[in-house]
């Protein structure tokens, strides 16, 4: 189970890096962040 969940789901580019970045920065070493999307363009 994550320590942190962001949701970022509908959310346009770039917004889910950026939510995704303030997330690691506020976790600690060994935590797990999840990031929940739908946009298929961060599928890689």
């Amino acid at each position: 189970m994550a320590d942190m969940v962001i949701n970022a789901k509908g959310l346009a580019c770039p917004m889910p890096i950026v939510k995704a970045k303030k997330g690691i920065d506020s976790i600690q070493s060994g935590q797990i962040m999840e990031l929940q999307n739908r946009r298929s363009g961060l599928n890689g």
